[in-house]
């Protein structure tokens, strides 16, 4: 209707999706969906001026639906993407009887990890992963890999992810 404009983005990996609005509506409100998977966010009552809206996406296809009441104004909008934190492996151990201890860097604001070991950079062969979620009582910061080739060299890796309507959006 004349009251809504719609628009479709392309989200190409998991991320924040930013949100720079610039209006002078007094009734001025976005809606943002996707259906695979299945997000939706709203945020009404958009201030006249400028302001900065931040939103976890996994990656899809999104609808942004600006929605206003009547013609009084006009409105611009510009979207851009950035990454969930990121970290880094400190240290890997090798532990006796074919285990390796891989930890990382803590991170806050995040709901959890994804830790891997391989046989090759690429991660293709031998590979052994681990998702680790953060609760209320524990915050990992490392994993113990067991039943490991003797004599192998193994190369480690982890990302971090926020869960998103049950869907996970990892980091780099």
């Amino acid at each position: 209707n004349d009251d809504v404009d719609v628009y479709k983005l392309d989200v190409p990996k998991d991320g924040y999706l930013n949100v720079h609005c610039s209006s002078t509506l007094r009734d001025f409100g976005l809606v943002i969906d996707c259906l695979d998977p299945k997000v939706s966010y709203e945020q009404y009552d958009i201030p006249v001026g400028t302001s900065v809206y931040k939103f976890i996406v996994p990656k899809g296809t999104y609808y942004l639906s600006f929605k206003r009441d009547g013609y009084n104004g006009k409105y611009s909008f510009s979207t851009s993407l950035s990454g969930l934190k990121t970290t880094k492996v400190r240290a890997v151990k090798n532990l006796a009887g074919k285990k390796a201890k891989v930890s990382w860097s803590k991170k806050t604001e995040v709901d959890g990890y994804q830790v891997e070991v391989a046989l090759n950079k690429k991660f293709t062969k031998g590979k052994k992963s681990k998702t680790l979620a953060i609760d209320y009582y524990t915050h990992p910061k490392n994993h113990i890999f067991k039943k490991l080739k003797k004599g192998k060299t193994y190369y480690a890796r982890v990302r971090t992810y926020k869960l998103v309507n049950g869907t996970k959006c990892y980091s780099d």
